[in-house]
């Protein structure tokens, strides 16, 4: 938590900085409120202690949907404070063939397995989040801004204490089956961190809304949940620990609603 305190005193100096400069900025949409749908991407699982390469490597898709306020400070940098919810899947996936010397493929089985395959999608109950950013306002364009932006997420799970657990077992006959994998996580903790660092487009429209596009990416520095993994009945062992992360990558499709366009119009007037 240390880091987060550090990035809220240095979010604080710089508004209060911005705020006492006197060429505060009054330019139209200096006040937007943004409504945002991200399509993201998350990498599965992280596997420790895989000797024989059994899992594969996934990523799994997902989304967030955002609103948040945004205002200008000083000249082109911005201020941006929202709240947010979404899910963080992820998956467990291996596909193999069987060893010739387990009981898969014993000859007294009703039932032989040549391939052993497995593809299994949890989704970790839903989250919110309070995002908090500043960002940088380049003109490359009239009426065309390129945006960069960093800044902190405050997440919380919906459900903690949580366990996932999964198995895959095989019938080899009317009276036997024979358990080849299993799984069990457990969340660390209900609330975690993130950072967000994003580069976008936004361009104003007729009517002084804003319509933006972006590439964002969180990292999340910490696991949200872990725990441990077993093949069975292979004849070798094959065990480890498993951790879940919150990582991941996207787009941004936003839509700003100018807050100052009726005001700046009406002292034209």
């Amino acid at each position: 938590m240390h880091d987060v305190i550090l990035f809220f005193s240095f979010l604080f100096l710089v508004v209060f900085d911005c705020k006492s400069q006197s060429n505060f900025s009054s330019k139209l949409g200096e006040r937007q409120i943004v409504f945002a749908l991200s399509p993201l991407v998350y990498q599965g699982y992280r596997y420790n202690n895989d000797n024989n390469n059994l899992l594969r490597k996934t990523t799994v898709s997902s989304f967030e949907l955002r609103c948040s306020y945004v205002e200008n400070l000083v000249s082109d940098l911005y201020l941006s404070i929202g709240v947010a919810a979404g899910i963080v899947p992820s998956k467990t996936k291996y596909e193999f063939d069987a060893p010739i010397n387990s009981i898969f493929l014993a000859s007294t089985n009703k039932n032989q397995y040549d391939v052993l395959e497995f593809n299994d999608m949890f989704i970790v109950d839903g989250y919110y989040a309070l995002p908090i950013s500043l960002g940088f306002n380049f003109r490359p364009l009239n009426k065309t801004v390129l945006q960069v932006e960093l800044g902190i997420k405050l997440n919380m799970l919906l459900a903690h204490p949580s366990e996932k657990t999964s198995e895959d077992s095989y019938v080899l006959d009317s009276l036997n089956s024979a358990l080849l994998f299993e799984q069990e996580l457990f969340t660390k903790s209900k609330y975690f961190h993130s950072y967000i660092l994003k580069v976008g487009l936004q361009r104003k429209l007729k009517n002084k809304n804003n319509l933006g596009l972006a590439l964002v990416a969180n990292f999340a520095p910490n696991p949200i949940a872990e725990g441990r993994y077993s093949f069975y009945n292979l004849g070798f062992e094959n065990s480890g620990s498993v951790t879940q992360g919150a990582s991941y990558i996207g787009l941004e499709l936003g839509y700003g609603l100018n807050l100052t366009k009726n005001r700046s119009r009406g002292r034209l007037n």
